[in-house]
């Protein structure tokens, strides 16, 4: 898995997550997720999209997603802490909030080829599907709002001219790692 170099890393995180950090905050997270560019593809998308949430915050909140990561995960723990942190945001895993489907979509597709997963597989029958996911393709808008909450927090790449989209290897690895009990 290839790394970048800590100002490339730090560079990256400030520019896609809209942010500016305090001194040490950008490089401490970039540090802590190895430097892997799909792990910090994921906390710049989840910094930018959750705007209350402190650098601070979401450092600590991955350290324990990372303390947590299953064994054989040592190469990829980041992009597995990344993942389920952005995963349970998108989940709407907040008080009150309504679940958007969205990890069931990804347990779903992580079981598929990772590219080009086409957009019309979700319009079969409910009854096709496991029961989690039955729901959110029952729901008018349950898949738009399932893959705009993955795209948004870059867990997929949603192709709009294709209507498909693919997930990463290792952000499969980590979907199907989140979903075992």
């Amino acid at each position: 898995i290839e790394e970048w170099v800590l100002p490339d890393a730090v560079r990256y995180l400030i520019h896609e997550s809209g942010r500016s950090f305090k001194a040490g905050e950008a490089e401490a997270i970039a540090t802590a997720l190895g430097r892997l560019p799909m792990a910090l593809s994921h906390a710049a998308a989840y910094l930018r999209e959750v705007p209350n949430a402190s650098a601070v915050s979401y450092l600590a909140a991955i350290e324990r997603r990372m303390a947590a990561a299953p064994p054989g995960m040592a190469d990829a723990k980041s992009v597995y802490a990344t993942f389920q942190e952005a995963i349970a945001h998108a989940e709407g895993t907040a008080a009150g909030a309504r679940p958007t489907g969205a990890k069931a979509v990804m347990t779903f597709a992580a079981l598929l080829a990772p590219d080009n997963i086409p957009m019309e597989l979700f319009a079969q029958d409910a009854a096709h599907y496991p029961q989690e996911l039955s729901a959110v393709v029952t729901d008018p808008d349950g898949i738009e709002q399932a893959v705009g909450a993955l795209a948004r927090l870059s867990l997929i790449e949603f192709d709009g001219e294709a209507n498909t989209f693919s997930v990463h290897r290792l952000v499969q690895g980590a979907a199907i790692d989140g979903a075992s009990p």
